[in-house]
């Protein structure tokens, strides 16, 4: 994880299609565009992939916090400091669920996927509904340890995640056979 701070110095906000998810549903994820003047002189693109509350102009001081891939910095929280609020959500829980702990972005394509499991199947069953109160009750307690060591992201990925999500998938082809 890496924090810069600077002054902004271009700023772009779009969208772009959310992966994973079958077409009826499909929806768009916000992106945030940032291009800073860091205090060293030197120019930093930042990328932020979802909602964002607050803002920053041309010639605001911003801290980033996030991690730099291809000298892109994929921002996990943008804070402007002129004038004292946040851009994003706070980070002070950053990944309190225990999926999107191991794949480190709440729009992480599998996140993604399970967000639209969870809204369109899950919820719907009684049992499912409470499955999912009882994992959001419990997931943030799980979730900080996984977070902060990489064997037990594998861990749970490779244990628990990715035979969850092919029994979802599994799931989903027998249901849509039967809607057929």
């Amino acid at each position: 994880m890496v924090e810069i701070s600077g002054e902004v110095d271009h700023i772009d906000k779009g969208e772009i299609a959310a992966p994973g998810i079958p077409r009826p549903n499909k929806k768009n994820i916000p992106i945030l565009r940032i291009r800073i003047r860091s205090v060293s002189g030197k120019m930093v693109q930042v990328l932020y992939k979802g909602d964002y509350f607050g803002d920053a102009t041309i010639g605001h001081e911003v801290t980033i916090k996030g991690i730099e891939k291809g000298g892109l910095i994929h921002a996990k929280s943008i804070y402007n400091n002129t004038t004292n609020s946040w851009v994003t959500k706070s980070p002070g829980c950053l990944n309190c669920f225990v999926a999107t702990a191991v794949y480190g972005s709440p729009y992480a394509k599998e996140i993604v996927f399970l967000r639209f499991f969870r809204d369109n199947y899950l919820i719907k069953k009684k049992s499912g509904e409470l499955f999912n109160n009882i994992y959001y009750k419990i997931s943030p307690f799980i979730a900080r340890p996984i977070e902060k060591n990489h064997f037990l992201r594998g861990f749970v990925n490779r244990l628990i995640l990715k035979p969850f999500m092919k029994a979802i998938r599994i799931f989903l082809r027998i249901t849509d056979t039967k809607d057929k």
